[in-house]
């Protein structure tokens, strides 16, 4: 799915593909499906509004919230978990 975020406060460190770069509150992120991509937030944390299309990726913040191990995460949602 492509994943987009708005930065409402503080920071984020960005990797899409080859591109590392940070993005600051007010900022908006797109990552397009099929690119790995990861995210970090910055040395004052952050807060973030979270977009994804097509819908799912709350069923992931469910599993884990919910405290499930991230090898069963990645295998569930059909995702691998960049260094």
């Amino acid at each position: 799915m492509d994943e987009s975020f708005y930065v409402l406060y503080g920071s984020y460190t960005v990797t899409c593909g080859d591109q590392v770069f940070d993005a600051f509150e007010g900022d908006l992120v797109h990552l397009p499906k099929g690119i790995p991509h990861k995210y970090a937030a910055g040395p004052d944390g952050g807060q973030k509004l979270i977009l994804a299309t097509l819908g799912g990726l709350e069923d992931f913040f469910d599993d884990l919230d919910g405290g499930m191990e991230p090898g069963e995460l990645a295998r569930k949602h059909h995702i691998e978990f960049l260094d």
